[in-house]
């Protein structure tokens, strides 16, 4: 009778792929060299990162002054943080559809802008943004360990912007190339 290692070892590499997401083989490159170290880092920043949103916002429901735009905000920003929780539990059981949850959880935290009449980011919990000013011309980098959720109507920016949060917008990728190779 022969142990399991043996058993493993004589499969053929169909079988023995990793749970979640996997990257193609015919796509060599950036995402072929650091896949297996973001397969583990994009699901544990979603968990902690989502957890720790569902668990903060929740604690701002029972605070006295809210009105009902923003209960339904903080609902919706639980619900995101939620979301992504599970999505990257569903990766890490190596469910199918795991990795297209995991690209709709990153997907919302890429934008980021902020003009005159409209502001919008969303970050949980990292918020690396490349971003471009035209009012006062710049062109910078920031840098975030927060959870934030910010979307205003109407009320003045203090200097407008354009931006792109690079870690979404990576981990977004990861997961679309993921969702594509399993599929």
């Amino acid at each position: 009778m022969r142990n399991l290692a043996e058993e493993v070892a004589s499969r053929p590499d169909e079988e023995r792929k990793p749970n979640g997401p996997t990257v193609s083989e015919e796509r060599p490159g950036l995402m072929q060299r650091y896949g297996r170290t973001a397969q583990w880092l994009f699901p544990v920043l979603q968990i902690y990162g989502g957890g720790t949103a569902a668990v903060n916002f929740g604690r701002l429901l029972p605070a006295n002054g809210h009105d009902r735009p923003s209960i339904a905000l903080l609902i919706v920003a639980i619900g995101l943080g939620l979301f992504s929780v599970l999505a990257a539990v569903r990766v890490f059981q190596g469910k199918p559809n795991g990795a297209t949850l995991c690209f709709w959880a990153w997907a919302p935290q890429i934008p980021d802008f902020v003009t005159n009449h409209l502001s919008y980011f969303l970050c949980l919990p990292f918020r690396t943004t490349l971003l471009v000013g035209w009012d006062a011309p710049r062109i910078a980098f920031e840098g975030q360990f927060a959870l934030a959720f910010v979307a205003r109507l109407d009320q003045e920016a203090a200097s407008p912007y354009l931006g792109v949060n690079v870690l979404a917008l990576l981990a977004a990728i990861y997961f679309w190339n993921a969702r594509r190779a399993s599929s």
